[in-house]
């Protein structure tokens, strides 16, 4: 999920040593996708990353960063994916990491 007002994406992308590059699609309401490329670094540390985004070609390149959140995300994503599921699950299978 997007912090903004674009909602539920997929990534697909790849990390080469420090450098990053991944695509987010938008899923809409009207299941049409709106993608934006995504190019960056990864800091030394790997607590951090920043680089440049476009909406291919038709807004021109911005700054993006990201840091790494000192909560457990994986707690996180299990209580989003326990309030998704449908009520005659029970309990997830653990997540292999």
């Amino acid at each position: 999920m997007d912090d903004g007002y674009l909602g539920e994406a997929t990534l697909k992308g790849e990390v080469v040593g420090r450098n990053i590059s991944f695509v987010k699609s938008y899923i809409s309401i009207t299941k049409k996708r709106a993608s934006v490329n995504y190019n960056g670094t990864i800091s030394e540390d790997g607590n951090s990353m920043q680089g440049k985004w476009d909406f291919f070609g038709m807004l021109g390149f911005q700054n993006w960063e990201a840091y790494r959140n000192e909560e457990n995300l994986e707690d996180e994503l299990r209580k989003y994916i326990t309030v998704q599921l449908p009520k005659h699950v029970k309990e997830l299978e653990p997540i292999k990491v």
